[in-house]
């Protein structure tokens, strides 16, 4: 093991691993390799490499498995909570608040179907097409169309939304 005592720090730095944080699990790697090594079947140093590599992984494994939670302590959304104050039992994700704004969501499509309904046909294929993503000049070769009309049409919608004071 002392002839070989530097593997422990080659070792270390292949991985990018701290000398501090892992030269004893190293250390016990080769320990295990000098005890099992057979020779003839390959060179030392290659062994030594394979169970230090094993040792330290799988300390590095068992220390991951350690941060998991529990079974019994994950509550899923769909899980029936009792509330003692009523009789009713409720989902635990009643009681989670949404990143989503439903309410603002709801008002847009409104306000989107109002504006689209008092279009014209070719303005509201411009406009169902702008709302898709595509772009001015796409839009117009689409149509049939110059891209300053399709911007007109764009300008329209910013001066109705400003009106309703939602840009």
């Amino acid at each position: 093991m002392e002839d070989n005592h530097n593997l422990i720090y080659t070792f270390l730095q292949k991985y990018h691993l701290s000398i501090e944080d892992y030269y004893d699990l190293a250390a016990i790697g080769l320990c295990i390799a000098g005890s099992k090594f057979v020779d003839g079947k390959s060179k030392f140093s290659t062994y030594a490499y394979r169970c230090m590599f094993t040792t330290i992984f799988a300390e590095i494994r068992d220390k991951k498995a350690e941060k998991r939670i529990p079974e019994n302590q994950i509550v899923y959304y769909q899980a029936e909570l009792d509330d003692n104050s009523s009789s009713d039992t409720s989902i635990f994700m009643n009681y989670i608040p949404s990143k989503e704004n439903v309410e603002e969501d709801v008002l847009l499509k409104i306000i989107f179907n109002e504006y689209t309904s008092r279009l014209k046909d070719r303005d509201k294929q411009i406009f169902l097409l702008f709302n898709e993503g595509y772009k001015q000049d796409e839009i117009g070769k689409l149509v049939g169309c110059s891209q300053a009309q399709v911007s007109r049409v764009k300008k329209k919608l910013r001066k109705y939304l400003e009106k309703l004071s939602i840009l």
